[in-house]
């Protein structure tokens, strides 16, 4: 199956934690629910990348804000367990 993206998002994070944040977050890429999306998460030079394309903006805006929601979540949980 071939996706079409109308509009895209790289969202590059520099963290000490960037392989717990990928691993919490590797299952989550593939074809958004609603099949309108798609993300791909990887690591770079240290620094956690996420690429989302969307069929429209709207598509985009949402998983751009999962994403980010998902992420400071496993930061906060990071930050708990280290206590």
């Amino acid at each position: 199956m071939i996706h079409v993206h109308e509009s895209s998002a790289k969202i590059e994070i520099s963290s000490h934690d960037v392989m717990i944040c990928y691993g919490a977050l590797k299952p989550e890429e593939g074809i958004l629910p609603g099949g309108r999306a798609s993300a791909n998460v990887s690591v770079k030079d240290n620094k956690l990348i996420i690429e989302i394309g969307a069929r429209d903006i709207t598509a985009l805006r949402a998983a751009v804000n999962s994403f980010i929601r998902w992420y400071i979540a496993i930061i906060r949980c990071i930050g708990e367990v280290g206590r």
